[in-house]
């Protein structure tokens, strides 16, 4: 708790998942579509391609690299949130925590580092319900 400023629910959550952001992360693609290749999903050559994209778009970068560590973390996130609640759990992002802290005690690799913290578990007696959000109308138009 005291690496998230005190807040309860991280010491109250089933379990806290750390999204961790990796600047490097395009360098694994090769090793990452390997099982794809082997299943027959993609040629050799559709990999390869991808792979010189993310190299010439991510490669001398650092802000591309940077932002993209936060896209694919923040969509994961979101991805186990919405698991989570398809098991009739609760959950719940956060941004209020010390990242330096937080990459230290839990061991992140260099240039690693958490984006969000996600708490989970059963949701509490009298749990608030979910924030107020902007109607869709708000922030969604079709072109």
């Amino acid at each position: 708790m005291g690496l998230a400023y005190g807040q309860a629910k991280v010491g109250a959550a089933a379990v806290t998942f750390i999204m961790v952001g990796n600047p490097g992360g395009y360098m694994d693609l090769a090793r990452l579509y390997q099982p794809m290749v082997d299943a027959g999903a993609i040629d050799q050559p559709g990999v390869d391609g991808i792979v010189g994209m993310a190299n010439s778009a991510h490669g001398s970068n650092p802000q591309m690299q940077h932002d993209e560590a936060i896209r694919s973390a923040a969509l994961a996130g979101m991805t186990l949130m919405l698991a989570a609640h398809a098991k009739g759990l609760a959950s719940g992002p956060m941004i209020g925590f010390d990242a330096a802290a937080v990459a230290t005690e839990f061991g992140l690799k260099e240039g690693e580092f958490p984006v969000m913290l996600i708490t989970c578990g059963n949701a509490a007696p009298g749990n608030r319900p979910r924030k107020p959000r902007r109607p869709v109308s708000e922030t969604l138009s079709f072109a």
